[in-house]
């Protein structure tokens, strides 16, 4: 089932949503909004928290809450503001509002789990994996990380050919370029989904590391009992869980289904496993990323649809945090397996 090579994946069918989840209330979620697009050369990214907080099915109700944080500066790395071109560095554009901006994203994350609430952090780009997960690895240090990109994301500022660093948040938290604190993800601990475009450099890390991956074509939703089987057994060798991060990239769908995005890639993964991936492995998870979405990538009658999909991954999401029999009290955690 894990993937070492690449090929061709399976057409997928669009899913149309018409309907909307509610439940009971035994999980509290807590969205962070992070509206940073510094990591990356395009604008958009930093607008979806704002558009997401303005709708009116996502205002505070019970068992939901809405946090945005205030980044340093917003704007996507090409603008020729002082503070962004002061922070270029060789392979790292833009690092001081990179560094600044996830130093928030890692307290507020941290906050959160400390209430036991779940947060969702909704950007902004992918480079807000290094604040969340440092947030995350501060509460619960052994946690899992389940990526679903159609990129590795493990580039380092020697590697990436662009120094945008939304390609390099795993590089940073694995300890592959020095960061600021010390490494908190290991890469026994990471698993991929959907990754289908890499640097070279890249795909020598997942092959030296043996870092598992499945293939968009393996997502199938009738394989999910095989792929819940085979995350297990590399994730908890000795039987003791410990929970999941979801760090998911809108990109890691396929382009056909999802288009209002910067990176896009065909031959993704189809909204319709994203919706089996979240019921299986979301009763496990404390908190996930949603990040890259950006409705300038796209126009009318697409960008109205993918807004829609937000709405209902989104709603979707929320229920079964809603759902969660919660199993990872943080004052309970052992914090030292």
């Amino acid at each position: 089932m894990f993937s070492k090579i690449f090929s061709k994946a399976h057409s997928s069918n669009v899913v149309h949503f018409n309907s909307r989840y509610f439940s009971a209330i035994k999980r509290h979620a807590h969205i962070l909004g992070y509206p940073f697009a510094g990591g990356q050369g395009r604008q958009g990214p930093e607008l979806s928290p704002g558009w997401l907080f303005e709708q009116p099915w996502i205002q505070p109700r019970d068992g939901l809450t809405l946090e945005m944080i205030d980044v340093s500066n917003p704007s996507s790395n090409i603008t020729p503001d002082k503070s962004i071109v002061h922070g270029h560095r060789f392979g790292q554009k833009n690092w001081n509002n990179v560094l600044h901006s996830c130093q928030k994203l890692e307290e507020a994350t941290e906050s959160t789990l400390l209430k036991d609430h779940f947060p969702i952090v909704f950007g902004g780009d992918h480079s807000q994996g290094i604040g969340s997960i440092n947030g995350l690895k501060n509460v619960y240090p052994d946690a899992r990380v389940l990526w679903v990109d159609a990129h590795i994301d493990a580039n380092t500022p020697l590697s990436t050919p662009s120094g945008n660093v939304h390609g390099c948040p795993v590089g940073y938290l694995s300890g592959l370029f020095p960061y600021v604190k010390k490494p908190v993800l290991s890469l026994k601990h990471l698993i991929y989904f959907g990754i289908r475009s890499w640097e070279p450099e890249e795909k020598q890390l997942v092959d030296d590391n043996q870092i598992p991956w499945f293939r968009s074509e393996d997502c199938l939703v009738e394989r999910m009992d095989e792929i819940k089987a085979s995350v297990e057994a590399h994730m908890f060798p000795d039987g003791v869980k410990v929970p999941y991060w979801i760090s998911f990239d809108i990109d890691g769908v396929d382009y056909h289904e999802f288009q209002s995005t910067g990176t896009p890639e065909s031959l993704g993964l189809t909204i319709k496993f994203m919706l089996k991936f979240l019921e299986v492995f979301l009763p496990e998870s404390v908190g996930m990323d949603f990040t890259e979405v950006n409705f300038l990538m796209s126009q009318g009658e697409q960008t109205e649809k993918d807004k829609e999909t937000i709405k209902f991954l989104l709603e979707y999401i929320i229920d079964k945090i809603h759902q969660q029999d919660f199993k990872y009290n943080h004052s309970n955690y052992p914090k030292n397996q």
